[in-house]
């Protein structure tokens, strides 16, 4: 049965206030599920067929154990959480009819009403690392509108999607503690991460970063053991026939001269030290762990550069570029699958319950696209022209992303030199333009010129007073100069 032939939900059933996955409902599981794993200290292979296994449940503990103790698969998946949540977001109607609009206002009450609206997107990416999140739909009714009390998110282990055996490819069922009952969609978020052949458990990074995790935390064990040893493994030797006391002591003087600087044995104890060597260096272990850091981290970003520099700890310019634009798109298909998730897990069926099961829910929008570089548009529109080209001011409005004025607003900058080439080489009022390295006042993008000040005219004539006296000075000067030279030197 698929998906959508669920249980249906409709405005009058009891079940919408009601909690179905309480812990009276899950009773013992509500417990057993908290208890933590160790995935080391069981075999790998063991735990690997469990996490492929077409029943996804037995698997979540151990997708939550690597979230705790590998460092850097947690700090990565939640960098990848938190790069969607950092977007803006709003609802938005489907269109400008006046149905479509009273119903994208519905839903944004609806989710403004939530004490937590971040952190319910938070626990619904949590399905990237486990593969599945679920939460359950407090519904509320006070007469004229269905709105949300909470979303009660809950352990995936409790649930399955098909009866024991079946391809999991159905309806929501709860299967804690024996039980096998099949759920109303309606009443719960069900959010698949990477689903392959119509699997609801999906395609959990968590599996995809498992043996990457598990060598990992392996040379991370070894690396201590080996810097524990310090310069090696203290070595006291006892007679074959020994009594257990004897052997007891010379193990603990062994301990002894192992963790102190000063140690008593006697004198029939012979005490050696083995000095261990490993060809390649100290380092192995620490090359061991960058190795598969660096593997996780291509599996949860796409690539390494903007977690934790290139695999051997260098990288250009350019190549950093390349893993950033690698990781924006991974950003932008989180943000669309969270756009998808919150629509039709959330805001489909509470539309369906307000308005009828015809009406389409609005649209979720998370800004994630990066917008265009203003200094490259900028400098890009500045080259154009330099070349002759003809730029239409509406489109230079638009690239630099800059509104156009209203005829109220108040124009600061005034005509853009474009238009005021239209009156030729001069601006309007005749004046050349400003020489290059002129001071920039502002006043050459106005489309006045600008009026001078009482002060400024009076300066500007004692100027040009001051040039015809000092002119008449000067022809004065050549003058007597002239008349005192010899009549010959004269003609």
């Amino acid at each position: 049965m698929a998906a959508e032939a669920a249980v249906e939900l409709t405005r009058g059933d009891s079940r919408l206030r009601e909690e179905l996955t309480g812990p009276e409902a899950l009773g013992s599981m509500f417990s057993s599920a908290l208890l933590s794993v160790d995935s080391t200290d069981e075999n790998p292979t063991g735990v690997w067929g469990r996490m492929k296994q077409e029943r996804g449940a037995g698997a979540i503990r151990y997708y939550a154990e690597m979230e705790e103790k590998v460092d850097v698969y947690g700090a990565l998946l939640e960098g990848r959480i938190n790069a969607v949540l950092s977007k803006g977001q709003h609802v938005e109607p489907r269109s400008d009819d006046a149905r479509d609009q009273r119903v994208a206002e519905y839903c944004d009450r609806l989710i403004d009403l939530l004490p937590d609206w971040r952190g319910v997107l938070e626990q619904m990416l949590d399905a990237m690392g486990k593969g599945v999140a679920i939460g359950e739909l407090m519904w509320q009714f006070d007469g004229s509108e269905i709105s949300l009390e909470s979303i009660r998110f809950r352990n995936a282990e409790y649930f399955g999607f098909a009866p024991l055996g079946g391809a999991e490819v159905g309806p929501l069922r709860l299967t804690a503690g024996g039980q096998d009952v099949e759920l109303p969609e309606a009443k719960f978020v069900v959010c698949t991460f990477g689903k392959r052949y119509e699997n609801r458990w999906g395609r959990p990074l968590g599996r995809r970063c498992f043996w990457q995790g598990w060598f990992l935390r392996q040379g991370s064990r070894f690396w201590l053991r080996f810097c524990e040893k310090g310069n090696g493994t203290v070595l006291a030797k006892y007679q074959g026939s020994a009594d257990e006391d004897t052997r007891r002591r010379a193990l603990a003087a062994a301990k002894a001269i192992n963790e102190h600087t000063a140690a008593a044995i006697p004198e029939d104890f012979l005490v050696e030290l083995l000095e261990g060597a490993r060809g390649g260096g100290t380092d192995v272990y620490e090359r061991l762990v960058r190795r598969f850091e660096g593997s996780i981290a291509k599996t949860v970003l796409g690539q390494t550069l903007t977690s934790a520099g290139s695999d051997q700890g260098t990288g250009s310019m350019a190549l950093g570029q390349v893993h950033n634009d690698v990781r924006q798109e991974y950003v932008e298909a989180d943000a669309h699958r969270l756009s998808l998730w919150v629509e039709q897990r959330i805001f489909r069926p509470a539309v369906a319950l307000q308005f009828g099961p015809d009406v389409l829910p609005p649209r979720y929008v998370i800004e994630a696209e990066e917008g265009e570089d203003l200094g490259q548009a900028a400098d890009l529109l500045g080259k154009a022209r330099k070349l002759g080209l003809r730029i239409a001011r509406s489109y230079a409005h638009e690239r630099l992303q800059i509104p156009e004025p209203e005829q109220a607003d108040a124009d600061l900058l005034g005509a853009a030199p474009a238009e005021a080439s239209a009156n030729g080489p001069n601006g309007p009022d005749g004046t050349p333009p400003a020489e290059p390295g002129a001071p920039q006042d502002g006043s050459q993008f106005s489309d006045q010129p600008p009026q001078a000040s009482e002060v400024d005219k009076i300066m500007a004539a004692g100027i040009r007073a001051g040039r015809v006296t000092y002119k008449a000075w000067v022809d004065e000067l050549i003058g007597a100069a002239l008349r005192e030279l010899p009549e010959e030197v004269g003609r």
